[in-house]
Parts: structure tokens; sequence; C-alpha cells
């Protein structure tokens, strides 16, 4: 009589411990939603190989993806929250999204990004190796344009150097390496 309580008592203990621990499985698989979406171009047409990070609030990268050949990603099983969506592409703008998880939902978002400009900028000072920014050099400065330099004639950098006006060339040759400086007359 007494193992027989003892076996009552052990599986009510047993089947108490299965049913929390079940319905606390249930509970947090309850309190997760997944986020997904498609990443397309401005005309459209949907991007592959793009990379999407979900990132939490305080700017730690949760989960990352690769979009497939359709534009899609998905992060499932994600806590219910409010997250960042970001999402870099070669050749676009870096795109940020706000999204959220809602619990024993998904949430679907479409994408855009916009062709990242193109832009460049060559700063050439007086001192070997010692490029600075065109604001924080302390000489005059003449400022160039890429279309001024495409519609010109001459493919050589110091050509295009030479042909501006109140800039001075200065040709130096060291054993290690070619190298000019220009600097402007002052006019």
């Amino acid at each position: 009589m007494r193992n027989a309580r003892l076996r009552v008592f052990t599986s009510a203990i047993t089947t108490a411990i299965v049913l929390v621990v079940a319905s606390s499985v249930a509970f947090a698989q309850a309190s997760r939603g997944s986020i997904s979406g498609t990443v397309k171009d401005q005309q459209g047409a949907n991007l592959s190989g793009a990379q999407v990070l979900l990132v939490h609030p305080q700017q730690a990268v949760l989960q990352t993806t690769t979009t497939d050949a359709n534009g899609h990603f998905s992060f499932d099983n994600v806590a219910a929250g409010a997250y960042e969506i970001r999402v870099t592409q070669s050749g676009f703008d870096t795109q940020r999204v706000s999204a959220q998880a809602v619990s024993g939902q998904k949430t679907n978002l479409e994408i855009i990004l916009e062709i990242a400009p193109l832009s460049s900028q060559v700063t050439v000072t007086a001192e070997t190796g010692q490029a600075q920014e065109k604001d924080k050099v302390p000489q005059a400065i003449n400022i160039i344009s890429e279309t001024a330099i495409q519609q010109r004639t001459t493919a050589v950098l110091a050509q295009v150097a030479d042909e501006e006006v109140g800039l001075s060339l200065q040709r130096t040759r060291s054993h290690h390496c070619r190298h000019f400086c220009a600097w402007t007359d002052g006019k």
C-alpha cells in the first residue's frame, strides 16, 4: 500500500512537471513571431544576394541572412518587439527599416533599395604621402571636378594638374617612388 501511494505521488509530480515545462515552452513559442520580406530596386526588380540584418534597438546584430533568387528573406522565431532591418547590396545605398515582431504573427516588408551615387574625391597636397580633407588643408587649393577632368584630352593626372590655371607642378623622383606636388601660386 505504501508503494502504491508512492507511485501515485511520483506519477502526479512527474505529470505536474511535464505540464509546467510544456506550458512554458508553448508560452515561449507564442511570444515569438517572424519578420520576412522582399528586397527590390527602384524599378521593382527583385534583388538576390542582398545582405539582410536583424538589429536589436541597442544596435546588436541578432541574425543575418541573404535574399534568395526572388529577393525574399525571413527571420523566424524572433522575440516580440521592435527591430531594425538593415539591407546592404553592392551598388546600392544601405536601407534601414523599422519592423515590429508580433507574437504568433508574420510581419511582411517590402524594402526598396536606391542606387548609390557615384562619387570620389582626391586631395593633392604639397607634402608627399599626406592626403588631407580639402577643408583641413591650410593653403589655398583648386578643386577640379570629375567632369572637368573627363573633358580634357589628357589621361595623365600630372598633365591635368599642369593645365590648371594658378597651379604649379613640381616633379620629383626618388629611388622608391615617383610623385608630384602641386600648389597654387596664391592668385
